[in-house]
């Protein structure tokens, strides 16, 4: 099997191989093992840096499938060179990572990160207010209902109460909506929108900190 894939993710596996998260157009999220990808001399080496676009082969494995043959479509080099969009690109694969099943196909998640990828590589994308709006949209084509503004369950825009989340809805509630075990969802911008991604993923993303500081 073929397959199109972005890279959330590249660990090491032993002294030799490594793990690649990666989301396919084909098949979407799953996890791969390269072999020898950690060799000097490993021609899949090269094709293994997270945060870009390859095609590879995909074979069964013992425990993983196994990555074959892989090529890189697009290295993004100027969004490599950016900590800004890099601190985006991480956050995002983050939040694929935590947020996205297993095997699950998502043409609409495709295009995202596809549009994503190509902005940050032109410098696009690295404003607070673009930021925000690239966050919520995320949060949209994901299923999590709630951009800001706008309260998940009763639609109103204007809550002078505050803002909740809450895990079981994902989008922001208002104070009236808001169930037990809502957390507050103060401020607006980075801050506001990455805790409703923490609160919908029921974890602290390691990539937030990052992102709030080369954006401040």
């Amino acid at each position: 099997m073929t397959i199109h894939a972005f890279i959330l993710a590249s660990r090491p596996l032993g002294e030799r191989d490594r793990i690649i998260s990666v989301f396919s157009r084909e098949e979407g999220r799953m996890v791969l093992v390269a072999k020898g990808a950690q060799r000097s001399t490993s021609v899949q080496r090269m094709h293994t840096d997270a945060f870009s676009q390859i095609t590879c082969g995909v074979v069964r494995g013992r425990a993983l499938p196994i990555m074959t043959s892989a090529q890189t479509v697009h290295a993004y080099p100027e969004m490599h060179a950016s900590l800004p969009a890099l601190a985006m690109a991480s956050f995002m694969s983050e939040a694929c990572e935590r947020l996205v099943p297993f095997h699950d196909p998502d043409e609409a998640l495709w295009d995202f990160f596809t549009h994503a990828y190509e902005d940050l590589n032109a410098g696009r994308l690295l404003t607070r207010a673009t930021i925000t709006a690239r966050q919520e949209a995320l949060l949209t084509v994901l299923g999590y209902p709630g951009p800001r503004g706008r309260c998940a369950l009763c639609l109103r825009e204007e809550h002078p109460n505050g803002w909740f989340t809450h895990a079981d809805i994902g989008g922001r509630v208002c104070a009236s909506c808001a169930p037990r075990g809502s957390v507050t969802a103060s401020g607006a911008g980075i801050g506001d929108v990455g805790a409703q991604f923490e609160v919908t993923a029921g974890a602290r993303f390691a990539s937030l900190p990052l992102l709030r500081a080369v954006l401040q």
